[in-house]
């Protein structure tokens, strides 16, 4: 790998992960009401139940997880945000 390829694969990192963080954070801030796990739940938020699925198995409820991710990946104009794009390119070039 050349020094060019070296400095995309970690500008594309960190930029994966800064969009990464941020979509964590979103689910991790929306309403308890939102959970699908119900009021007995001992997780404490949306973010908690997609990563017990993902570690598990996934629930009837997983098409509304992946459509509330893809919903934080756009901005309030209906574009895909930077951070998604380079994620596409990322996982396309590498």
């Amino acid at each position: 790998m050349n020094i060019q390829d070296k400095l995309l694969n970690n500008l594309s990192n960190h930029y994966l992960n800064t969009a990464i963080k941020k979509v964590v954070r979103n689910l991790q801030i929306l309403p308890k009401e939102v959970m699908q796990s119900g009021d007995d739940s001992p997780l404490n938020n949306v973010w908690d139940e997609i990563y017990l699925q993902v570690q598990q198995e996934y629930f009837l409820s997983w098409k509304l997880y992946e459509e509330m991710i893809r919903n934080i990946c756009i901005d309030k104009n209906g574009t895909v945000t930077k951070e998604t794009w380079r994620k596409v390119l990322r996982n396309r070039l590498y």
